[in-house]
Order: C-alpha cells, then structure tokens, then sequence
C-alpha cells in the first residue's frame, strides 16, 4: 500500500494528555477539522492520518509515529513537506524527527538521481573527496575563474560556487557560469581530472530553468540549489528533468532556524540527511563540528551515517560537512566521516591566494592521509 510515516517528539503532561497530542498532529496535518464537520465516512476512515504509536521519552517527551496514505499528497512534493510538517510545525513543541516511505510512494518522486554511487563514478578515485568554494563576493567572473582553474589544477574534486554569488554586476549568473565552466574544462583536459563544477542556482523561481540549461550548455557539471530560499520542490524539479539532470548540492541556507528551534522544528537527521534525499538532492551540505556553527561531534557523524543509510528514503547520497573547516583538522575529520563525505574548504581553501593549486594538493593529502 502507498503510505509513509512521519514520527514527531512533543511535550506532554501524561501519557493521556499525550495520546491526544498525537492525535490532534494526526488530524492537524490532514483533515484539520473537527468530527461534527466532516460530511461522510470516507474522510475519517481514509484520509484522516492514524498514529500508531505513542511512546514516553522521558522528561515529559513522548514520541508519535503517524501514517499517512499518498493519496492525500496528490503526488506532488510540496504537497508531501505540508502534510509531514505543515501546520503542526506553528505548533509550540512539536519536532519532526523521522520519515518513512513505502517502496510505492518513493516511486512518487524522482530522488537523487546519482547519489553517492553516482557523484564517485563521475569524480574517480578513492578515499574523502574536496569540494573548494568560489569566494569572496566581489571577485570578478575572471578572477572566480582562475580561481577554478588553479583548485583543479591541485586536484580538487569538486568546485562550487559561494552561496552568495547571484547577480552581482560584478560577476553576473552567464558571465561567470560561462568562465568558470570553460576554466574547469581547461584544466580538466590538461590534468585528466573530472572535476565537477557547481553553480549556484539562487536565483527567482521563474528563472531556475532557464539558468540551469544555460549552465548545462556552458558545461557546468552540477548544481548548487538552497531549498531553503528557492523552495523544497527547486530541487525535485532539477532532479525530476532528465536533460538537466545533474549532481545537486543541497545548501541550507535559510534553513538554520529549523534545527536550532530547541523542541520545535526538525531534527537534525531529517534537515540534513532525510530532506535532501526526498527533494532529489545526491549531495547535503552542513555545518561540522570543529567549524564556526557548533554542531557536535556525535550529532555530525549521525547526520552521515543517514545521508549514507541504505535503508534510509531512496539512495544513498553524500554528507558534506563544512563551515570554518581547516587543515589542522583534517585527521579528526578523516577519522570521523571515512572515505564516503565531500570535505568542503571555503575560506580554508581561497586563502592559499597565489599558491592555490599546492594548497589543494596539501589539503587532499592530509584528509586522504597519503
């Protein structure tokens, strides 16, 4: 049968006051009526959600897992993130914290189209993989494209544009898009390397297509699409057409508040980890321990292991943790995600100014050990 499960933490008094909680985020995300209203039998034997368990956490925690039928998404995403957490998210206290999808429900929607499997066939090699990031904002798109060309000449493996680059007159979308991608080929052809090059796809929803074909004319080998400032279905529509089908990078800018919401919001895993795989996105981009954002050694490495989880929603996809990364904690790092993560050095990696390709060389070396 076609349904999926959404599992929600929430305060509660008792375990009666509880039970009614679940039921009341059950009734919130469906039919968000009350029983003297509803005109039939249909509505409350079908499409009302049913929770199925409620267990007591501890601390006055209880934790709910709901079924949903896919009938009630109409098969479309945006549809499906309402029902998981729409209106129960202006709830006080209520966190989403895991998604379940029947095989038939997946089949709804594209997913990740390469995934982690896919993004290392295309970029070769063993071991962590780099991803250097195209900063600062106000660089020319010829400066950003030797910038480019030197990160591949050093053997990164990926390259993507800073989150921030849009359409400043400086280095507008064509213009950069254009020669960066021509820079990456360059040196792709000179080194033997595949290095793939992401631009970013920030831009006003009427545009996205028309911006992803030019950067897939212009040679561009992926994207970097924020969800959180471009929408949850930017990502599936990219992912969901095959001639522009290529890897996505999954941002969270814009995101933040719905993990650092303390008992509201989303958990960690389901942000970074479930979202991205349920949007089509092959890799998620989050902040690491040991950066500027204080995320915890212990909460990183679970957000990896479910980017990567074979049983987790479609197929597995590649964690990328960053955020103030640096060369001294590179052996922690190797340590702490294995050989299946892209690293992400942004300031860590433009800082080698002139010497650029020889500190990316060094990079690599000190988080594949070699």
């Amino acid at each position: 049968m076609a349904e999926f499960w959404g599992t929600y933490e929430f305060k509660a008094d008792s375990p009666s006051d509880a039970d009614g909680w679940a039921r009341s985020i059950a009734r919130e995300q469906t039919i968000e009526c009350i029983d003297e209203a509803v005109p039939h039998g249909f509505i409350l034997d079908y499409v009302l959600a049913q929770v199925e368990t409620v267990e007591d956490q501890g601390g006055g925690i209880y934790r709910a897992r709901i079924r949903y039928r896919s009938d009630i998404t109409g098969g479309e995403l945006p549809q499906m993130m309402n029902v998981l957490y729409g209106n129960c998210s202006i709830h006080v206290a209520v966190k989403l914290v895991g998604i379940e999808l029947s095989a038939e429900v997946q089949s709804m929607f594209p997913g990740p189209q390469f995934g982690a499997k896919g993004v290392r066939d295309i970029v070769g090699g063993s071991g962590p993989m780099v991803c250097a990031v195209l900063k600062p904002m106000g660089l020319s798109a010829d400066e950003l494209a030797e910038r480019a060309y030197q990160c591949v000449l050093g053997g990164i493996d990926l390259i993507k544009d800073d989150h921030s680059l849009a359409m400043q007159h400086w280095a507008p979308f064509e213009p950069r898009v254009e020669a960066i991608s021509k820079a990456v080929a360059k040196a792709n052809a000179e080194t033997g390397n595949t290095t793939i090059y992401a631009p970013s796809m920030l831009c006003p929803v009427d545009k996205l297509e028309e911006r992803a074909r030019f950067a897939v004319e212009a040679g561009a080998g992926g994207y970097l699409v924020m969800p959180g400032l471009t929408g949850f279905d930017s990502v599936r529509f990219l992912a969901g057409t095959p001639e522009l089908s290529r890897p996505i990078m999954f941002h969270p800018s814009g995101m933040g508040s719905f993990t650092n919401a303390g008992l509201n919001g989303l958990s960690h895993s389901v942000m970074y980890a479930s979202y991205p795989r349920l949007m089509g996105a092959d890799i998620s981009i989050y902040p690491s321990f040991g950066g500027r954002y204080g995320f915890s050694k212990e909460l990183c490495v679970q957000v990896a292991q479910d980017c990567r989880d074979p049983n987790g929603p479609f197929i597995p996809i590649l964690p990328s943790p960053g955020g103030g990364m640096n060369l001294e904690l590179a052996p922690l790092l190797r340590e702490m995600y294995g050989p299946e993560a892209v690293f992400l050095f942004g300031g860590g990696a433009m800082r080698y100014k002139d010497e650029i390709a020889s500190g990316i060389r060094e990079l690599k070396a000190a988080l594949t050990g070699g």
